[in-house]
């Protein structure tokens, strides 16, 4: 009785301790709103600026569940980087850049979340430092923070975002200038620019043109391309004729690392971003498509396609030379990049006759497949995706899951232990938000799917107290929650759902040729590379990509 006494005791004060903790959280939070409502001019320019279709009651319900979210971050982890929604704690620092803040800021003025838009919007113009003393990864700082903050200046046009994406790009630049290959380094020091790391897998070498291409064009910087365009040089001096490429490298050498060939973990986004490169130039630097097309002939012609005996169409991994048939949920981008690629390769096939320049076109652009067996290919393999859901018994993927070409029907698809979890991955919503978007006419399926997802979330991942936690095994019930809110859930999941049950078809739509999503879902301004000057015009911000000796 005595322990047990004291035991209780020492939960009570436990309870006051977290509840003082939480107060004060709850103050910081209100003192950011009391900041930012002082600032009217910033939320009377807020007010109204999207006109556009009431929300859907799917769309009410996405927003209720990113309220949900957001207070918990805000009540628990008010500027750290995320949230353990169990503990009710901010999470290990891992940038100590309000990870979370500046990842999911876009996604509360999208949704209009305006109370909660103003306050996050005063922490990063008042309290928001980015020299911290620590080492940060390169690549996850620019598609989260440097992308979070461009994201939002491409929705808000609010300067402060764009001032804030500036500082942090100048103290990310010498990750880039100090390679002597133009790989950038793994990690920097944010306050010291010291680097380390120079194994770098390939999707983090070739992640960040988009962000640093894009802030070079708003902020008039032509160090921030030059670093884009050397790292995206090294690489494609690199790339084997199957357009396929090794997902290790090293910065200091610049050579390949024998690894995997893989569109899952360390490969996924080198191959997207191909693709929306090109995009982001409004279509007009072929090299980028160019590289993007050898890599999809690649891989339709390298085996890693592969099927179960029910048909289930999935991307296999090359590992020392030999097919192995895993595939992590990552790969679930590929539809919808297949979709995106296909959109504008329609417009190739009608055109192609007339592509004469060389600098623009650098090579025919006949294709080995059309536009309408990407749409198969790529509706093949997001079935395959969907499926990774609906075949477990929390109707939430795994992180990996493993196939049996020989296995009888109905056991192809494997789920091991070690993979079972769930971070709750939007690549599977992305791509079911591109199908709606580029083939109207699948919206219902895309949407009756998407919504299946969303409830699954709802259901296991929701935290009652605030917050959504991961999963431990997808295939257990009732789950066992995992302690911690990943910056994408708020960053790329919400949104994604949030788009995609939008009634406005024309609606921040990636057939909009003005804009293009990063890799963490946060949108970016396209713009027409720039020639080289002539006589004493001033130099381009961005001049049209080119690889050069470094």
């Amino acid at each position: 009785d005595g322990w047990a006494g004291e035991g209780e005791g020492m939960r009570k004060e436990e309870r006051w301790g977290w509840a003082r903790a939480g107060a004060l959280a709850v103050a910081l939070y209100a003192v950011a709103v009391w900041r930012a409502r002082e600032e009217l001019a910033v939320a009377a320019e807020y007010d109204g600026r999207w006109q556009r279709a009431a929300a859907s009651e799917e769309q009410r319900a996405v927003r209720d569940a990113m309220r949900h979210a957001w207070h918990a971050y805000a009540a628990h982890a008010w500027g750290k980087d995320n949230l353990m929604p169990l503990s009710k704690t901010p999470g290990t620092p891992v940038f100590d850049l309000a990870a979370t803040l500046l990842d999911g800021v876009d996604t509360l003025f999208l949704m209009d979340l305006e109370v909660e838009y103003v306050a996050a919007r005063a922490w990063i113009a008042h309290d928001l430092a980015l020299d911290p003393p620590r080492f940060v990864n390169t690549f996850e700082t620019v598609i989260r923070c440097l992308g979070g903050l461009l994201g939002a200046y491409t929705l808000s046009r609010d300067k402060i975002f764009l001032e804030k994406a500036t500082e942090l790009g100048y103290r990310l630049l010498p990750a880039f200038e100090k390679s002597p290959t133009g790989i950038p380094f793994r990690d920097v020091n944010l306050r010291t620019g010291a680097v380390r790391v120079d194994d770098v897998p390939l999707s983090e070498a070739t992640t960040v043109q988009l962000e640093l291409r894009a802030l070079a064009q708003l902020s008039g910087e032509p160090r921030f391309a030059a670093a884009a365009d050397r790292a995206m040089c090294a690489v494609e001096r690199l790339v084997p004729r199957s357009g396929l490429v090794e997902s290790r490298l090293n910065a200091t050498n610049g050579a390949l690392l024998r690894d995997k060939v893989t569109f899952g973990a360390r490969g996924d986004s080198y191959y997207e971003y191909l693709l929306k490169q090109w995009l982001l130039t409004r279509q007009e630097d072929g090299r980028f498509w160019a590289l993007y097309d050898d890599a999809i002939r690649g891989l339709c012609s390298s085996g890693m396609l592969q099927r179960t005996q029910d048909g289930e169409l999935f991307v296999a991994e090359i590992v020392s030379g030999q097919l192995s048939p895993k595939m992590d949920h990552l790969v679930c981008f590929l539809p919808g990049t297949l979709l995106l690629g296909a959109f504008y390769q329609r417009s190739f096939e009608t055109s192609a006759a007339q592509a004469t320049n060389e600098a623009i076109h650098p090579r025919s652009l006949e294709v080995d497949y059309s536009h309408e067996e990407f749409h198969t290919l790529a509706l093949e393999l997001l079935e395959t995706c969907v499926r990774m859901y609906e075949r477990t018994a929390t109707g939430l993927a795994p992180e990996i899951v493993w196939f049996n070409v020989v296995a009888p029907r109905g056991r192809g698809m494997q789920i091991r232990a070690q993979d079972a979890h769930s971070l709750k991955r939007p690549e599977t919503l992305e791509s079911l938000y591109l199908l709606c978007r580029l083939l109207p006419e699948r919206c219902a399926y895309s949407r009756s799917k998407a919504w299946r997802i969303f409830s699954a979330f709802q259901r296991y991942a929701r935290v009652d107290s605030g917050g959504y936690a991961s999963i431990q095994n997808v295939q257990q019930l009732p789950p066992v929650h995992l302690d911690n809110q990943e910056t994408f859930f708020v960053a790329e999941t919400l949104k994604y759902l949030y788009l995609l049950f939008s009634a406005d078809a024309g609606f921040l739509s990636p057939a909009d040729a003005a804009l293009v999503l990063n890799t963490e879902a946060h949108f970016l301004s396209s713009f027409r590379p720039a020639s080289q000057p002539a006589g004493s015009a001033p130099p381009p911000a961005v001049p049209r990509y080119a690889c050069r000796a470094s």
